[in-house]
Formats: C-alpha cells, structure tokens, sequence
C-alpha cells in the first residue's frame, strides 16, 4: 500500500495528525502516523484497522490485504478500488446485473462442460471466460459490500 495515500485520505476527510491522534485515544500518535504517511514505518494491520474506520474508508483493509499480506497476495483478487471515491450503488446494481446477464449466457456452456467431469482442450478457454465472469462477480459483490457498510 502507498504511503501517501493514507496521508491523501487524511487531508481529503479535514484531518491533522493530531485530530487522527485524538480520534483514535492515542492508539495511532500522531508521530506514528507522520511516519506511516512518509514511509518510514512500516504499517501494521492494527494501524490499518483503527485509520480505516477513522476515516470510514473500509476498501483500505482489503487493498492491504490484497497487496501487502503474503496469505492475502495469494488468495485475494487484487481489487481496484478508488480509494478516494466510491462508486454510487446504482453504478454497482448495473455492473452486477452486467455481470450475472453475462454468466447467465454461458450457463449451458458451462453444463456441457461440466458434465462429464473434464476440461478437454477445446473447452478450456470458454471455462476461463466463465471462470473470468465468477471473478468480476465477486469484485461486483465485494463493491455493493464496501458500499453497504459505509451507508449504514
């Protein structure tokens, strides 16, 4: 995760250093977090926790997960989430309903595929383009998740 961008989310929500420090009792000072934001130490996930409900901005932990945790790197998609503006739930209905459309279309292929318990070599590349359909279904739902969690 880049440095600066906790150091961007912070003056985009008005914060100092000090107001983060006073927000969190102390639990992030607000010389640990100068050098968080700088780079000069190293972010922990319980520091990562605490800022990212400070500054209501969940899809934080998840792009930590997916790109500086060794388990996380290889189990969890790299989402591409805007961390500094989010997508509105109407945008992430319509991509989810995209999505499903588009799966819903290959599911005969996928039957077929399926049914006798074999990727052939004929059939590998219309798995992969189901497979590909499964993933952008579950960036859609991990979206209207973020989403949900931040307006209620």
């Amino acid at each position: 995760m880049d440095h600066s961008t906790l150091e961007a989310i912070r003056k985009e929500k008005g914060f100092s250093r000090d107001d983060v420090a006073d927000l969190t009792n102390d639990v992030i000072s607000s010389k640990r977090l100068e050098h968080i934001e700088k780079g000069e130490t190293v972010l922990n996930p319980s520091d990562l926790i605490v800022l990212s409900e400070i500054y209501d901005k969940p899809e934080l932990c998840l792009n930590y997960c997916s790109s500086c945790c060794a388990i996380g790197k290889n189990t969890i998609p790299m989402y591409e989430f805007n961390l500094t503006q989010s997508k509105d739930l109407p945008i992430i209905t319509l991509e989810l309903l995209d999505t499903l459309n588009s799966l819903v279309a290959q599911k005969d292929r996928i039957i077929s595929i399926a049914a006798d318990g074999e990727i052939t070599e004929d059939e590998k590349s219309d798995f992969q383009s189901f497979n590909d359909g499964l993933e952008k279904m579950e960036l859609v739902i991990k979206s209207l998740k973020l989403w949900a969690q931040k307006n209620s």
